[in-house]
């Protein structure tokens, strides 16, 4: 996996300050991740989150937000990938459900 953000970071992935780290636990249940950063120390807010899963998934954004296995309210997320996203305005958290198989998501918030 770590050979898939390698190759990502040389074709242009965001070339900003790491945040805070998660790893929430992929399941039949939707999951929320702890709020993102608003403002650290630096006076910085999360503006991008880097996922690496073990598993497929479906992610959805919002302030209290719920995953499911369907658009268009969570988006699809392959097992293996390292990929970045920004923050949708407004979003505070994420949330994770399986696809057919439970796993992990690693996030990383990018500041």
């Amino acid at each position: 996996m770590s050979e898939m953000c390698r190759v990502d970071q040389q074709i242009g992935a965001p070339s900003l300050i790491p945040g805070v780290s998660q790893k929430l636990t992929i399941g039949s249940s939707s999951v929320q991740s702890a709020a993102f950063q608003t403002v650290n120390a630096l006076g910085r807010a999360t503006t991008w989150i880097r996922f690496i899963t073990t598993s497929n998934c479906w992610i959805s954004f919002g302030t209290n937000p719920t995953a499911t296995a369907l658009p268009p309210n969570s988006f699809y997320f392959p097992t293996g990938l390292c990929d970045y996203h920004g923050v949708p305005p407004g979003a505070t958290h994420l949330a994770v459900i399986q696809d057919s198989a439970a796993g992990v998501l690693h996030l990383l918030e990018g500041l």
